[in-house]
């Protein structure tokens, strides 16, 4: 199953100056991982477990959270809940914005189905 995942995370570098992206659990395991160089699993934990506390404290204030955009230096991280679980994508911040969301929405339903199977 999880080279489905990653199969399904992988189309996102299609989108121009997608860097790379990853899946985990909202317990903090990761199930897919498509990211170059050499970031740590820890680290991306760890980053991933940090966007899915911030999510829940925003969806104290009333709407739920589901989306969420980083931007630090060169670097912009988007994440997207997904039947519980997370899809964090690294992309530069002058990515395209309604390039990635249409990437997003169509991984983010492949990953919906395989998280209900």
């Amino acid at each position: 199953m999880e080279n489905r995942y990653v199969e399904a995370i992988r189309t996102l570098r299609s989108v121009p100056r997608v860097k790379g992206s990853f899946v985990l659990t909202e317990d903090g395991v990761i199930l897919a991982v498509d990211m170059p160089g050499t970031l740590p699993t820890s680290v991306m934990q760890l980053v991933g477990t940090r966007l899915l506390v911030l999510g829940e404290s925003m969806n104290a204030e009333g709407d739920p959270c589901t989306n969420l955009e980083l931007q630090f230096g060169d670097h912009t991280l988007f994440g997207c809940r997904v039947k519980g679980a997370l899809l964090c994508v690294q992309a530069e911040p002058d990515v395209d914005p309604p390039a990635l969301q249409t990437a997003v929405s169509r991984v983010v339903t492949e990953l919906a189905t395989l998280r209900g199977m």
